[in-house]
């Protein structure tokens, strides 16, 4: 039975409504986070909707075919780099804390999901094109953008006071 599969990337909102930071003082702070220097594929899942469109349109193209969908490459210091980015007028400040595999396991508030999720994205998912996604769907939504669009909705979410 030929087919067509599209392997997914994290999604923007998965990540930003679990990487949720903790006001410590006058910071924000990205608790709990394995340390890791590698990329993770993530996309707004909203921009598949063409992609897929396009395969229904142009089976012969697709049948059979295996592609690896993305957007953005970011790993956790570009994911805080790029909401420091958007939320400056605030002057707030933003950082994060990293704990080994090791130390991440012993402690039972930390969220197994997400690291599991970030080692599966980091070390074993497939590779992703960007090029490939732009186009397929040339209007898709970069981390920042997507950002700069939920600002509204990250502030609420993130409980964000701005300092004076």
């Amino acid at each position: 039975l030929p087919l067509t599969v599209l392997k997914l990337p994290l999604s923007y909102d998965y990540l930003v409504n679990t990487l949720i930071p903790t006001r410590q003082g006058s910071d924000y702070v990205f608790t709990g986070i394995v340390d890791s220097k590698l990329d993770f594929d993530v996309m707004n899942y909203s921009d598949i909707g063409p992609v897929v469109k396009l395969a229904f349109e142009r089976p012969n193209i697709f049948i059979g075919k295996t592609i690896g969908l993305t957007v953005d490459r970011i790993d956790i210091n570009k994911f805080v780099q790029q909401i420091e980015e958007v939320f400056k007028a605030k002057k707030i400040n933003w950082r994060y804390e990293k704990l080994s595999w090791k130390e991440y396991q012993k402690d039972k508030r930390n969220n197994r999901e997400l690291a599991s999720l970030l080692d599966f994205h980091c070390n074993y998912a497939p590779l992703r094109d960007v090029r490939t996604m732009q186009a397929l769907n040339p209007h898709v939504q970069t981390f920042s953008e997507y950002i700069s669009a939920n600002q509204k909705r990250l502030t609420k979410l993130f409980k964000l006071v701005t300092n004076t």
